[in-house]
């Protein structure tokens, strides 16, 4: 009897409490300390409260040092959780100390014509003017192939290569020699966030790379 309470408040919970709800988990940022040479991307680890879910329309607004991130995502009708991460590019930015905040929308259409207010969340970080590791990064390359599988290539430089998962555990470490490559496809097979670290003989820096299994 008690069993089959739990399961009923748990039922209850999933399709009234938290329907038309979104959760953020984290936000974080790629490089991790940008420069205003970089790219910077946003990733975003983030749930509904549905079982299925997709980005309906994203905006990116950057007004002088602050940076506002709309999404909007769709979601189906079952009662479940979809966890989500996603990539948002929001382009060079002058260095300069920058105030993020991504707001999450849900709706129940795929043109989230009725957007419900989910969750929101704010980062700070900062953009330098040059970067610790550009001597580095230009000595290694990091490639995407069309097979889906991500390559790290040591090129002219030699050291030790480090795979960290989202909580900080090492999963994989290996010294590697120079112009040696290294797939990320058969090493990482869980979804997630991880974090390459790879220190090359002769630099003083190390150099880190944040990378998402979809």
């Amino acid at each position: 009897m008690k069993k089959i309470y739990a399961s009923f408040l748990l039922l209850f919970f999933l399709s009234g409490n938290i329907q038309g709800q979104g959760f953020i988990n984290s936000l974080s940022l790629s490089p991790i300390n940008p420069s205003s040479n970089d790219s910077v991307i946003l990733i975003a680890d983030i749930f509904t409260s549905y079982s299925s879910c997709g980005i309906a329309n994203a905006t990116v607004n950057v007004s002088g040092n602050n940076i506002t991130v709309d999404v909007c995502y769709w979601h189906g009708m079952l009662a479940a959780l979809c966890p989500r991460i996603d990539q948002f590019n929001l382009g060079i930015l002058p260095s300069g100390s920058y105030m993020l905040t991504f707001n999450m929308f849900t709706s129940s259409d795929l043109n989230c014509s009725t957007p419900m207010s989910a969750a929101s969340s704010s980062i700070a970080f900062s953009v330098s003017t040059t970067s610790v590791s550009d001597l580095l990064s230009n000595e290694v390359s990091w490639i995407h192939n069309v097979n889906g599988n991500t390559i790290f290539n040591s090129k002219n430089t030699f050291g030790e290569f480090v795979i960290y998962d989202a909580i900080g555990r090492k999963i994989f470490n290996k010294k590697i020699g120079e112009n040696q490559s290294i797939g990320l496809k058969s090493i990482v097979t869980d979804k997630g966030y991880y974090i390459i670290s790879y220190q090359a003989q002769g630099y003083k820096n190390l150099l880190t790379i944040p990378f998402v299994i979809f």
